[in-house]
This record gives structure tokens, sequence and C-alpha cells, in this order.
């Protein structure tokens, strides 16, 4: 078994080599989540355009502490104009992501909350674990969900598009919805996209989703965590208002099981499935993380009461 995995390691290392020396390397497809490809790497596989995935302050993700968190008055709820979108459903063999069509019309803006632009959603995100166990980016208490629904917005007031946006200043907006596995429930909403899933089994793989309805994943909620962040994934741009809502949606453990049916490859190797897609939790580094949750108004700060990875995530 150890033969096997320096095996691989060595065959990987001689391909990227090979690609480096040839001018050919398209570094958004050989990043992963373990390995000498994950998240410990990200830094030093592209150091012209990675860098900060390893030497930046204001990381994402981050584990959320009750006992840390600032109650900001100021913080107004987040304003949702816009639901039904039609997306390109997208297997990047190390990601999961469905691309807004905005040239539809059916435009999703996410402003007010802590926010002081609009933003148009661009891209939704899934990430998830190889066991219901864990699978969020984000945790409560060191205390992972079963998954976590990412919607990635860019700021149109300052830019023109999304890639101009996300290494931009207060470029991305980004509110991250958990999921709570709940026996046999089935999420009609989420149901949607999986669906799709056999379409996009194998890397580079796109299949077209129409009417899906963006506030039936997102609770109805007037309460959440915010803090200024970064992407997830490469580059890891520190560009991000995150926007953590304080209630996850409910989903039965088939339907996130369905997740992990994708491949990290195509037909030629059946067996390399995705498993735990998300990046580890990142250092606070001295960040304020403010909710508009005021505790003082008969809302403890127990962690048995909020902010847990059940039921009683709610305010």
């Amino acid at each position: 078994m150890v033969q096997s995995e320096f095996r691989h390691i060595y065959i990987l290392m001689y391909v990227l080599v090979l690609f480096v020396a040839k001018g050919r390397c398209n570094w958004s497809l050989w990043w992963t989540y373990d390995g000498i490809s994950g998240p410990g790497f990200w830094g030093t596989m592209n150091k012209l355009e990675w860098s900060i995935c390893h030497r930046g302050k204001n990381q994402s993700p981050v584990n959320i502490v009750p006992e840390g968190l600032l109650f900001d008055p100021g913080l107004k709820h987040i304003q949702i104009s816009g639901n039904k979108v039609s997306s390109t459903m997208n297997n990047l063999g190390n990601a999961l992501v469905l691309y807004v069509n905005s040239s539809q019309g059916d435009d999703v803006l996410f402003s007010i909350g802590p926010l002081s632009y609009t933003y148009r959603l661009h891209q939704i995100r899934v990430h998830f674990g190889k066991d219901d166990s864990r699978g969020s980016e984000h945790t409560i208490d060191g205390k992972p969900f079963a998954a976590e629904i990412q919607f990635l917005a860019y700021n149109t007031d300052l830019y023109h598009n999304f890639s101009q946006a996300v290494v931009s200043p207060r470029g991305i907006a980004a509110i991250a919805v958990f999921v709570q596995t709940k026996g046999n429930l089935s999420h009609q909403e989420l149901e949607k996209i999986i669906e799709n899933i056999e379409d996009v089994r194998f890397k580079e793989t796109v299949t077209p989703l129409k009417n899906l309805y963006i506030q039936k994943l997102i609770p109805r909620s007037l309460h959440y965590v915010t803090y200024d962040g970064s992407i997830t994934h490469p580059g890891c741009h520190e560009t991000v208002t995150w926007m953590i809502m304080n209630k996850p949606i409910y989903a039965g453990s088939q339907q996130i099981e369905a997740f992990r049916k994708l491949r990290q490859s195509g037909p030629e190797n059946p067996m390399a499935f995705f498993r735990d897609n998300f990046r580890p939790t990142m250092p606070v580094n001295r960040r304020s993380i403010r909710t508009n949750i005021n505790f003082a108004k008969g809302c403890s700060m127990e962690r048995n009461m909020h902010y847990q990875v059940n039921d009683l995530f709610k305010h």
C-alpha cells in the first residue's frame, strides 16, 4: 500500500515537471484536496499566482467560536433580489461548480447586510466529505456539517466581471449555507442539482441546469455571521466578504451520498472518486467575526444552545 502511494506521487511529480518544462501546465487542472497537490501545497505549486494561499493572513474558511463573536447592531438583513436562474453545471475534477448564466436576464443580486455595494451571483460551489461526519469548509466550535453550499457573487458597482472582481478590493460577496442531514428527508431544490450528477460524473463534463430557485437553497433568516476572508480554492484571493447563515438547510443522507459519485478524472480512471473536497480551516489572525444575533436579548452564548451542528443551529 505504501509503495503504491509513493509510486503515485512520483508519477504525479514527473507529469507536473514535464508539463512545466514544456510550458504547457494549466495549474487550474492540477490542484486537489489531498496529497502533494492538496491545500498545504497550493502556495508552492504556482508561486507566481497562488503564493497568498500559503502566505496570506486573511484566509478562509475559518472555525467560528461562539464566545468570540462580536455583536454588531449596525448589521442589517441581507437583501437578495431575484430568484430563478439558469446555469451550467461543471465537474472541474477538483470541484463541482454551477456557473450562473446571467445572459438570460435572471440575475440574483446580494446587497445590504455587511455590504456597501451590490453583488451579482456568478457561481455556486458544493463542498462535501466522504461521509456525513464532515464536508463543510467553515466549522462551528470545531464541528463541521455534512456539506456547505457557497454562493459567490461579484461587485457590479466597481467591476465588469467575476475575473476582475476576484482579484480586487471588495470584489466578492459569498453566502455560505450549511447542509444538515436528517434521515430520509429530501430537499426539493437540492434534488434538482442531484438529478444531474450522472451527467457530470467525470472530469470536464458539463450539463445545463435550468429553473434553479436560489432563495429555496438559502434559509430564510435575518441572522448571520460575517468576516473578511478569501476564496477557498487557488488562488485564495483575499477579496471576499463572507456571510454565513445561522440556519442550515436540511437534506437526506442519500442526497449527500449522490455527490460522492463524482470522479476526479475521466472514464479511464473510474475509481478516482471525490473525497473530502473542502479546505481545512485557517487561522483567524485577529480578524473580527461579527454577527447581528443579539445574545443579550434572551440568546445564550452556550455552546450547547447555539451554533451547534444539529437542529439547535438556529436563533
